[in-house]
């Protein structure tokens, strides 16, 4: 078995929330501190639940946040399938042009014999990689036609 090692990284990203409420609940206490020494007087009831009402505010804007960052990751996975798709379907169609093609040059009859061609021609420049496919098939093609 493979010991997976993790980095710090890896660690602070998953325990990003206690990292999150650990520094949030030293800001609070450095906070009623302040507030003590500034205001002189008694910390209230009502202070410490306006801070852990800003605390649970804080918290659920993170939940948010969480939400929405899976929510582009499964979005960008879907668009990476599509793209996949799309390129097959491209090849698919650019195989499909030059069987097409190669019909067309195969008739007895010399006009399709040049629509084939156009057809060859426009696929070499618009897709490189059947341009080495199309060389070898006009290669084979005109030495069925040279006679000896």
């Amino acid at each position: 078995m493979k010991k997976e090692t993790k980095s710090t990284l890896n660690i602070l990203k998953e325990n990003k929330l206690y990292i999150f409420f650990i520094l949030t609940i030293i800001s609070i206490i450095f906070l009623l501190f302040l507030l003590k020494i500034i205001s002189k007087e008694q910390i209230t009831f009502f202070n410490i639940i306006t801070i852990f009402g800003t605390l649970i505010g804080i918290w659920l804007f993170y939940i948010r946040n969480k939400h929405i960052e899976t929510q582009l990751e499964q979005t960008n996975e879907q668009l990476k399938i599509t793209s996949k798709q799309i390129k097959i379907q491209d090849n698919t169609r650019k195989d499909q042009q030059f069987l097409d093609a190669i019909k067309l040059i195969e008739e007895v009859q010399g006009k399709p014999k040049l629509g084939g061609l156009n057809i060859l021609e426009n696929l070499a420049k618009t897709s490189p990689e059947y341009r080495l496919r199309i060389l070898e098939y006009l290669e084979t093609h005109i030495i069925k036609l040279k006679p000896i």
